[in-house]
């Protein structure tokens, strides 16, 4: 789950409508998140300072006319890193072995980020987990706090109540505010349909319904090549249909056309019809809201299984990183997803686990429990009036938290 970290500058004179800056970790897998929840706030009337570098800026989703004059892109250089690849501003554009550096980045935004806090003065300020310098500048410019105020989860009560719990009551003892899963924006059907879209959906189309497994593991996962062969084996044998998004390496020589030179040899004739395997940007949301597609092999990250449950996907887990491992554990622990199993000494999986969990999963008699327990989730995690009314109960809790505050 995300979480969101909340302090408030006592300092600001009290008012209806909020100022709040955000200041995300740089990553899309936080970003956009972060930016669905400035939106939904703006929606209320809030002003907004989404505040990060300008090349992570340029590449977010436009701004709703409606809400441009509530939401102030805030761009703040990085430096010159010489550890880091030519405008390498987020986890997307360097290697796994290259984050420590982003780390380095992110640190040096601290004097201007002090800087634009001094001037703006916000009521609230919302980060997240990597910014452990940020609690001090904050108390300097006059909250009163202890590392934050109160922490906000995109999650609900519905899903996972005894977990909420937990955080608030033994955890954190402080405050934990669940804002809602904060569901991705509605699907606009456009006259002019995106020239990228054009032949996925032509390939979609001609796709039995519910047949399909969509593959992808976000910006910020890259498999390794045996990873990656093993995986592509596993698809080959499980015989189903699948779309499989890999992303582009950030380092070496590979350049785009040669795909090929990542699958094992003839992957791509022995699949041709049922498999479509790509490295270019996809329209992900369009892709899981198509009828055809009724599977999700992801990573696990928390945006991923909101996107695949709210669509009403089965899930096949495939975690990369410790924060997804603990996803994939719970979402099998209620039996929503299936984990592809490894082996306990190296954490390596093979293609018949591949295989196997997608049949599972996706067809098999055994499977039919993740199948009926995917079809409530989705009542929850598609119910978006029922994301609503979080949202707006979390701002109602911003706005008289900070009127206590101010006595």
């Amino acid at each position: 789950m995300h979480h969101f970290l909340f302090m408030s500058s006592s300092m600001a004179e009290h008012k209806t409508n909020l100022h709040i800056a955000v200041f995300p970790w740089l990553a899309f897998g936080h970003i956009l998140p972060f930016f669905q929840l400035s939106k939904s706030l703006a929606q209320r009337g809030h002003y907004i300072s989404f505040i990060s570098t300008p090349r992570n800026l340029q590449r977010l989703p436009r701004i709703p006319p409606n809400l441009s004059a509530f939401v102030n892109l805030t761009p703040l250089p990085i430096p010159p890193n010489s550890n880091l690849p030519p405008n390498a501003e987020a986890t997307s554009d360097i290697s796994p072995d290259q984050t420590p550096f982003l780390f380095e980045a992110l640190d040096s935004l601290q004097e201007s980020l002090t800087k634009f806090l001094e001037q703006s003065r916000p009521d609230w300020l919302i980060y997240d987990f990597a910014t452990s310098w940020l609690p001090p500048i904050a108390a300097e410019l006059g909250s009163a706090i202890q590392g934050c105020e109160f922490m906000a989860v995109r999650s609900c009560i519905e899903f996972e109540s005894e977990w909420l719990s937990l955080l608030e009551n033994e955890l954190y003892l402080k405050p934990v505010v669940a804002v809602g899963l904060l569901p991705p924006p509605r699907i606009q059907n456009s006259h002019v349909e995106d020239e990228r879209w054009v032949p996925i959906k032509e390939w979609l189309d001609k796709q039995r319904e519910r047949s399909i497994v969509y593959i992808a593991f976000g910006s910020e996962s890259t498999l390794s090549q045996t990873q990656l062969t093993e995986l592509a084996h596993g698809l080959e044998l499980s015989e189903l249909p699948f779309f499989w998004v890999i992303r582009k390496p950030t380092s070496g020589d590979l350049v785009e056309d040669e795909l090929s030179k990542l699958l094992p040899i003839g992957f791509e004739d022995r699949v041709e019809g049922r498999g479509f395997v790509t490295m270019d940007w996809v329209p992900q949301l369009r892709i899981l809201a198509h009828p055809s597609v009724g599977g999700f092999l992801t990573h696990s990250g928390w945006s991923s299984i909101i996107e695949g449950l709210g669509f009403g996907l089965n899930l096949i887990l495939l975690p990369l990183s410790p924060p997804q491992a603990l996803n994939a554990r719970l979402l099998e622990s209620k039996t929503i997803g299936l984990e592809i199993p490894r082996d306990e000494q190296d954490g390596s999986f093979t293609r018949d686990s591949v295989a196997e969990s997608m049949i599972v999963v996706m067809v098999g008699e055994e499977g039919e429990m993740f199948r009926r327990k995917v079809k409530e989730m989705t009542e929850i995690f598609g119910d978006r009036k029922l994301h609503d009314r979080y949202m707006d109960e979390f701002d109602r809790y911003l706005s008289e938290y900070k009127s206590k505050s101010q006595g």
